[in-house]
């Protein structure tokens, strides 16, 4: 019972800090409350990096051998994140403040089960920038 507490703890986490953070990050009204989310999309990021250090048992998920719920809980974002990345040019995932999650994104990107799942870069990114107008995001790109 309590590995799987842990693990909902940091699903309800990636739910209730780090979705909103990646959201405000490409969709926040101004340019300067985009790089205040990206940062707290990167905190947030840096916090499942620990987490995942620390549950993973050295596995390739955070489960270990093999893809669970606090994976599939985060992995969904794993398109917003790079569509996020792409139009803002900001490095959220990346190996010097995240190891351990960049090689995980790729990974869990590449199970035989998600692949077909997750939508291209380029359909989120042409998504994104639909609400951006919709929304009146000011400078965006």
């Amino acid at each position: 019972p309590y590995p799987r507490a842990i693990h909902r703890f940091w699903t309800a986490f990636v739910d209730d800090k780090f979705w909103p953070a990646l959201d405000g990050a490409s969709l926040a009204s101004t340019p300067e409350a985009r790089a205040e989310a990206a940062a707290e999309a990167r905190a947030a990021l840096r916090h499942l990096e620990e987490a995942f250090a620390a549950l993973s048992n050295g596995g390739a998920f955070f489960s270990g051998a093999a893809p669970g719920l606090l994976d599939i809980a985060l992995g969904c974002f794993l398109p917003a994140l790079r569509a996020c990345e792409r139009l803002s040019g900001a490095v959220l995932l990346d190996e010097a403040a995240t190891p351990l999650l960049k090689k995980w994104s790729e990974r869990f990107a590449g199970v035989h089960a998600v692949k077909p799942l997750l939508p291209e870069t380029d359909e989120v990114v042409g998504f994104t920038r639909f609400l951006q107008a919709k929304f009146g995001v000011a400078g965006a790109n």
